[in-house]
């Protein structure tokens, strides 16, 4: 049975505010980033106010291809990998950048665990159905 407060918990921490990095560079990073958070972040908080994984079947343009819980948690690695990619990518200069490397990492491994709690929910419903 999906555990929806502990997906409230990871949902909030991944998707809720703006990452708080200091810096102008890893500012600029994080709004570059940021499409893939919103990307994800819709469709994911969605499911959790509606409380089910289906709305991920009912949106064929952005989850174009998906057709099971294992098609969704690949589309949704490859997005968060590639949010991780643009947010590690860059060398820090100093300390300053590097503990915001490492805010902006944490952003991308909780939104990786909230794609596959989402999955979790979604391969179960698929289980029951």
């Amino acid at each position: 049975m999906a555990d929806w407060e502990r997906y409230r918990e990871l949902y909030e921490r991944a998707f809720g505010e703006e990452p708080e990095v200091q810096t102008e560079r890893f500012k600029a990073i994080a709004v570059d980033a940021e499409p893939t958070r919103e990307w994800l972040g819709g469709p994911l908080g969605l499911m959790l106010s509606e409380r089910t994984g289906e709305i991920i079947f009912q949106d064929p343009e952005r989850f174009r291809g998906v057709e099971n819980a294992e098609d969704f948690l690949r589309l949704c690695t490859s997005q968060v990998g590639g949010y991780r990619a643009k947010v590690s990518e860059p060398e820090p200069e100093d300390d300053a950048e590097r503990a915001d490397q490492a805010i902006l990492r944490t952003v991308a491994d909780d939104m990786e665990e909230v794609c596959i709690m989402a999955h979790l929910i979604v391969r179960e419903e698929e289980e029951t159905a």
